[in-house]
């Protein structure tokens, strides 16, 4: 018997932002060719600290969590290089992983970058 997974709930998934698709032209000049509106997600720091030989390295890495039920809208595609516009943060997609149940997607998790 296997027992699903319940979706995340929107009390946890406080955040909106906007997910964007760009692409440069041949003189770099970039222009959004598609926009949503996500409602209903999660977006978590994790500020990391690296020392190298030459300089200490701050880099800002943030997680997405988009629930395949409760997130909005439904049927988003994730993809590399998309943009999220979070508050003041422009943030790049770095890796996708959706996490399933069983033969579905429960939510992906998306590795975003800037800030």
């Amino acid at each position: 018997m296997s027992v699903k997974r319940p979706p995340i709930p929107r009390g946890i998934l406080p955040h909106k932002a906007q997910l964007q698709t760009e692409t440069k032209d041949a003189w770099q000049h970039t222009t959004v060719t598609d926009s949503h509106d996500l409602k209903y997600i999660r977006i978590d720091a994790d500020l990391t600290r690296r020392a190298s030989e030459k300089d200490t390295v701050h880099a800002a890495r943030w997680l997405l969590f988009y629930d395949c039920r409760n997130s909005l809208p439904r049927d988003v595609t994730f993809s590399l290089g998309q943009v999220i516009v979070w508050n003041d943060l422009r943030l790049t997609v770095k890796e996708v992983t959706p996490v399933w149940e069983d033969q579905a997607i429960h939510h992906y998790e998306v590795e975003l970058e800037g800030g």
